[in-house]
Formats: structure tokens, C-alpha cells, sequence
């Protein structure tokens, strides 16, 4: 008989990959560091299996040993005790589909708490959202939900908040999924397909809700203000020292995203200073699904360099460029528009971007390739590997000052030839 495991020994052995045996056919098994469980290896009928007891540490030794009692006593008597436990499953999968979705939800939030699956603040966010859908719903045994059932439930809230919708019935599909047996083959009712989801429609083709006409706008298209308006809104930016002023304005110097100007780190800045380029790395940047995302080389013009500048002195030892009020935090997302809607300005951060295109496309002469490349937009193959040569980031330099020069009211900054001896 194997020598008996002790809790000293369990210290040294629950690290270390294999099976650890504690006699009668108990075990310990160890395959990493997550995957932990108690086993039981039986021989019936000339067959040796294994039942799983518990998961380690959450099954405790003496625990994992009580229930090892058991099986052995199963397998004494001829019985199977993974055809036990199957049944036991299957039962309480029956005796489950009458329980009510609230709790079945409650209880699954429970065990995702138990086991640590999760945040402590993104299981908040799951109590919140699963309260808000409608008490009808709610209170719906759970062998009594269908796609039909579902639908009404999301929507109001798919009309309202899509994107809310998006997540409650993944998280609806969830709790479903738990309560459901081992042999259950039967189509998840809020699985995001077939009738379900021709109902409801893709909430990222529905556009957000405008507040104030209660239309939606679709997404990708963000208001833009016309960019002869754009040098007086500059002008007013100038005289604000907020540090989301400062943010905004150089956002439409660089026609850059959100995201990618308040997430600069002061390393880039000071690079950016020395070189004229500021280099924003892969991994900040934007791009489509199955696109690689590499890094972008923005040449910055004159006024861009001095804000960052300007910046860099009043920085002391804050971590990024344009900081928030809470320490090692970037300002946040929405506080450029909170300038512009002070400002009583009504387009998007965003938009400042179509206004930018727009201005290049409509007031200068310059390739299609080198002001989409200034958006960090991917061009072809071919034209693009041509304008990441010197010579492109050449061209794109002389757009952005050219533009730095448009916001400055500069009259002379309308029109542009491109070529060798060009007259502006």
C-alpha cells in the first residue's frame, strides 16, 4: 500500500506535474499549476477507470477522502460510480430547468466568484446588467426559455442600448449553458444565430442613439465639422491651458484617434521632440480584423512639437502626456469632447479626422496614398510599401505643416503643387 500523503508532503507535490497516490487507488493529480484534481482509479469488470472527486485545493484532503469512501463502496458492491455520477448530473440537470432564471443566474454568478473566473468589479457588472432585464423574464423557469422568450426580453434594451443588448444575451447564453446536463444536445436558445439573430439584428449595423433627435447614426460616420471652421475652433483650443485642450488640439494637428494621442507615454513624447516623428507602436494601433497591426511613423509639424513640448515641462513625474486627475492615469476618453461640448462645438473628436481628409482631398494637390497614409489608413500593397520609403514620410511632412499652417489661419496654405520646384 502506498504511504499515506500528508499535508507536508501535499506542499511539496501540488507543484509538481503527475499522479501522487495516496493508497486505494486515491490520487492526486497534478497537470499544471490550474488544473489540479483529486482522482479515484478503479478496476471493474476487468476495466480500470478513473473518476475525477474534486478539484485541489478547493477539495480538501480529508474531504477528497470521505467521498473516496464512497466510491469504494460503489465499486464493493458492483456498482459504477461514473455511471453514478452521471445520473446524479442528469438529475440535477431535470431538477435545475424548473428553477427560476433569476436564481440560476444568481447561482451562476456565485460559482464564477467561488472559483475566481473573474473580477470582482466585472461580476458587479454582471449582477447590474442581469437585474435589468424585465422581471417577466426573470421569474421564467428555465425549461420555459426560447429564442422567442429571449427576444422580448433584449428588445427594448437592443433598441435602446444595443451594446448592451450585445452583451446581456451572451450573458444570458451563458447562464443557460451552465444549467444545461451532459447529454442536453438541445441549441442554446440565446445563441447568437439563426431566428434569433436575423430577429434582432447585428447592434453594430444599428448606429448610436443621438440623445437629442432620439435618431440613430450609423457607425463609422462621425459628425464632422466643416474644416473652414475648424482654425477659429483652433484659435479658441490656444487660449484654453486645460490639459484637454491642449489634448484636442493637438488630436487634429496629428488627425489622429483618441486613444492614440491620451495613451502617449512621456518616452514617445521625448523621442517625438528629438526627431519630429512621433512613432506610435503596433499595439495602439487601430486596425481591421485579420489585419497585422504595425507601427506608424507621424511626422509632426512645428505647432505639434511645441505642445508636446509645452507638455513635457509641466509634466514632472506624471507617466503620460496628457494626464488625468487620477495619478498614472491618462485623461480620459470623453474629456476632449467635454471641451467641445463647453465650447458648444458640435461635431466629434473623431470627425476631426473627415475634416482633415476632407481639407487634404478638396484644398491640395497631394496623392491619395500620402493623406490616407496620414490617417494611418492601409492603402495596397504595393503603393504602400512605396510611400513608407523616405521620400513618403518627405510628403507627409510637408501635409502636416501645410495643414498646422491652415489651422493658423494662413491663407496661403489652401493650395498646394506637388512635384520638384513646386510654387505654394
Amino acid at each position: 500500500m502506498a504511504k499515506r500523503l500528508t499535508l507536508r508532503m501535499l506542499g511539496k507535490l501540488d507543484k509538481k506535474t503527475g499522479r501522487h497516490a495516496d493508497g486505494d487507488g486515491l490520487y492526486l493529480k497534478v497537470m499544471s499549476l490550474e488544473r489540479r484534481f483529486w482522482t479515484y482509479r478503479y478496476r471493474l469488470a476487468g476495466k480500470e477507470t478513473e473518476v475525477k472527486i474534486g478539484d485541489y485545493p478547493e477539495t480538501t484532503i480529508d474531504e477528497a477522502r470521505a467521498i473516496h469512501v464512497q466510491k469504494r463502496a460503489l465499486v464493493t458492491n458492483k456498482k459504477d460510480p461514473q455511471a453514478e455520477k452521471r445520473q446524479a448530473r442528469a438529475a440535477a440537470a431535470e431538477s435545475s430547468a424548473s428553477r427560476a432564471f433569476e436564481v440560476a443566474a444568481r447561482q451562476y454568478v456565485e460559482h464564477m466568484e467561488k472559483r475566481a473566473v473573474s473580477k470582482p468589479e466585472n461580476l458587479q457588472e454582471w449582477r447590474r446588467t442581469l437585474a435589468a432585464l424585465p422581471a417577466s423574464f426573470r421569474n421564467l423557469p428555465i425549461d420555459r426559455i426560447g429564442p422567442m422568450q429571449v427576444y422580448e426580453a433584449l428588445t427594448p434594451i437592443w433598441t435602446k442600448t444595443p451594446e448592451t443588448g450585445r452583451r446581456l444575451r451572451s450573458r444570458i447564453a451563458d447562464v443557460l449553458d451552465w444549467t444545461r446536463g451532459p447529454d442536453d444536445t438541445h441549441p442554446n436558445p440565446a445563441a447568437w444565430t439563426g431566428w434569433l439573430k436575423n430577429k434582432l439584428g447585428d447592434p453594430r449595423k444599428l448606429g448610436k442613439l443621438d440623445r437629442k433627435t432620439g435618431e440613430r447614426i450609423p457607425r463609422g460616420h462621425h459628425k464632422a465639422l466643416p474644416y473652414a471652421e475648424v482654425p477659429a475652433l483652433v484659435a479658441r483650443l490656444r487660449e484654453d491651458p486645460d490639459v484637454a485642450a491642449k489634448a484636442l488640439e493637438f488630436t487634429i494637428l496629428t488627425a489622429k484617434r483618441t486613444s492614440e494621442v491620451i495613451e502617449m507615454p512621456r518616452g514617445e513624447a521625448a523621442v517625438a521632440i528629438t526627431t519630429g516623428v512621433w512613432t506610435i507602436p503596433g499595439e495602439r494601433m487601430k486596425r481591421k480584423k485579420g489585419d497585422a497591426r504595425e507601427q506608424h511613423d507621424e511626422p509632426l509639424a512645428g505647432r505639434a512639437i511645441e505642445i508636446l513640448k509645452e507638455r513635457f515641462e509641466a509634466l514632472g513625474d506624471q507617466d503620460f502626456v496628457f494626464p488625468g486627475a487620477r495619478r498614472g492615469r491618462p485623461v480620459g476618453g470623453n474629456a476632449m469632447l467635454t471641451v467641445l461640448r463647453r465650447m458648444k462645438v458640435e461635431t466629434t473628436v473623431h470627425g476631426f479626422r473627415s475634416s482633415f481628409r476632407d481639407w487634404a482631398g478638396n484644398e491640395t494637390s497631394f496623392p491619395r496614398e500620402v493623406c490616407e497614409h496620414a490617417l494611418a489608413h492601409k492603402v495596397g500593397d504595393e503603393t504602400e510599401r512605396a510611400y513608407r520609403r523616405s521620400d513618403a514620410l518627405k510628403k507627409r511632412r510637408e501635409l502636416m505643416e501645410l495643414w498646422a499652417r491652415y489651422l493658423e489661419g494662413d491663407p496661403g496654405a489652401n493650395v498646394v503643387a506637388i512635384g520638384d520646384g513646386a510654387q505654394r
